[in-house]
């Protein structure tokens, strides 16, 4: 390879070819491909400023790692949001969400953001919000953050009002963009992984605010107010 030439398209092949191979071997997560590509995207970018010879060996690097990138995502299919709303009520095998808010009132209630979801042995992609009511002897410490897995569940779509005029919960989750729910009757149908990096994140600052809001709330105004109040600033029904 020569200084200043172009890179040959045959080892541009094989670097991609490489990286699938090793992508088949090794199964590293997405995630980590993506940070990875996206370092060796700067290095290429800082290296290129600075003119140095072997700037063409380097290009090879994010080919390699994009080939890794490129089979994750063909080995994981995205399931589109409304070719399964129209498959509704769907019960599937797994499902995985991060949660984002978690409420402990009368019925436990977390809202999280679907990851991935497994239906008929094949795992998908997914993308969207979902409101999971959880069993009564839920006593896990969960958090924003943490990811929760559901077994065996069934989706749901959130129902419409039944009486004209009333409060049109369906809507009101729609504008925060959940579409979907699930109810867990028993503690053997979900698994808890709690993310040591959650705890730094907004997510969870943001929750324990407003948990910490509602707590006052509950102490400085009567139950009749509490819970107007709550549902006005906080959203909490």
């Amino acid at each position: 390879m020569k200084k200043g030439g172009n890179i040959p398209f045959l080892y541009l092949t094989m670097s991609l070819v490489l990286g699938i191979l090793l992508q088949k071997l090794i199964q590293i997560p997405i995630s980590i491909l993506s940070l990875l590509l996206l370092a060796a995207l700067f290095i290429c970018i800082f290296i290129l400023k600075k003119g140095h010879p072997t700037l063409e060996l380097i290009l090879l690097l994010p080919v390699f790692l994009m080939g890794m990138v490129q089979l994750g995502l063909w080995e994981e299919p995205l399931f589109r949001l409304n070719s399964l709303q129209k498959r509704l009520p769907l019960q599937v095998d797994t499902l995985e969400m991060v949660i984002t808010e978690i409420d402990r009132n009368e019925q436990i209630k977390c809202i999280g953001k679907m990851e991935r979801l497994k239906l008929d042995s094949i795992q998908y992609r997914l993308d969207g919000k979902i409101l999971v009511s959880l069993p009564p002897m839920f006593t896990h410490t969960a958090y924003p953050g943490d990811t929760l897995e559901l077994i065996h569940p069934l989706l749901e779509t959130i129902p419409s009002p039944r009486n004209p005029g009333e409060f049109n919960y369906q809507k009101y989750l729609y504008y925060r963009g959940i579409l979907f729910r699930s109810h867990v009757r028993d503690s053997s149908l979900y698994r808890l992984h709690h993310r040591k990096e959650a705890k730094l994140s907004i997510s969870r600052f943001t929750f324990a605010s407003r948990r910490y809001l509602q707590h006052l709330i509950e102490i400085y105004f009567p139950p009749e107010s509490s819970g107007f109040l709550q549902a006005l600033l906080l959203g909490i029904r």
